[in-house]
């Protein structure tokens, strides 16, 4: 990895207890625009608690790109990655058992569920007054997919304190984080200053957001093809099963067809080997009478 990565990793060591995760995903996934100010807060507050190593970190630390602060955000919603983790799953079972048709129906999942987690995230990004530009719409669809392709890669996606996502096309390179090692669950850090900010998201609650109406028309959707799926190849059994049946039908109608056959010519045979025996029966009887009128003179 590179020297910004070994620097983001040597911060993770000096923050190690003296930012919370509240206060990391407070800095990673509030409004961009605002960053600086929040980054400013924690570093006196943080210097303010006497850490002047801690607070030269903290002032070092990256804004996040666009597409990884709107990865972020899905991150904290906490609804994305258990539902692409689930898809992908469902989508390697599918390809390992050979399912062509539950990989067709999965395709279909696949497409869905991948808008839903855009319009999702342009709901989220609306709610901090920020709009995503369709440059960056395109880097964080890549990474979704990606998720699909490789779940692996979600536990690195989805920490909420991304700084920036792996270029799409290369293939090679991986997500930085700014924070990859520090505790989930932070005790004793100091209270970094809240501002009233009338475009920050309310983070009070940690409950997800309800599913808006066309996501919920979508898993309806989805739904519907799964059954419609589910009940196609449950005709395509039955029509195999009936074409098994007409096949072995047919196998004993020609079967007998042949027996019938066979009966014909041994009946023939047997015609022919009759006539045969009466023609000579006839003959005897006649050549019987020829000496009894002969014995007669």
């Amino acid at each position: 990895m590179d020297g910004t990565h070994e620097e983001s990793a040597g911060q993770a060591g000096t923050l190690s207890g003296v930012l919370t995760r509240a206060q990391l995903g407070e800095l990673y996934t509030g409004p961009p625009a605002e960053f600086v100010v929040r980054r400013k807060n924690l570093v006196a507050a943080v210097r303010a608690a006497g850490d002047k190593e801690a607070a030269r970190a903290v002032a070092a630390l990256r804004k996040p790109t666009t597409p990884a602060w709107v990865v972020n955000l899905l991150a904290e919603d906490g609804r994305t990655a258990p539902e692409l983790l689930e898809l992908a799953a469902e989508i390697a079972a599918a390809v390992t058992a050979g399912e062509r048709a539950e990989l067709r129906t999965l395709a279909a999942a696949q497409r869905i569920l991948v808008i839903d987690v855009l319009e999702r995230a342009a709901e989220l990004a609306a709610a901090s007054g920020t709009t995503i530009p369709p440059a960056a719409a395109e880097v964080v669809e890549a990474a979704v997919r990606g998720v699909l392709t490789d779940p692996s890669t979600a536990e690195q996606l989805f920490t909420g304190v991304l700084v920036e996502l792996p270029d799409p096309d290369d293939a090679e390179s991986l997500p930085e984080l700014a924070i990859r090692s520090h505790s989930p669950q932070q005790q004793g850090a100091p209270a970094a200053p809240r501002k009233n900010t009338r475009s920050a998201p309310d983070r009070a609650s940690a409950a997800p957001a309800p599913a808006s109406a066309p996501a919920t028309e979508r898993k309806r959707h989805l739904r519907a093809v799964r059954d419609a799926s589910a009940a196609v190849r449950t005709a395509e059994r039955a029509r195999a099963r009936s074409a098994d049946s007409v096949s072995d039908l047919q196998d004993e109608r020609d079967r007998l067809g042949r027996a019938l056959e066979d009966l014909e010519r041994r009946l023939t045979g047997a015609r022919d080997d009759l006539h045969a025996a009466e023609a000579e029966v006839s003959r005897a009887e006649q050549a019987h009478r020829q000496v009894e009128a002969s014995e007669d003179r």
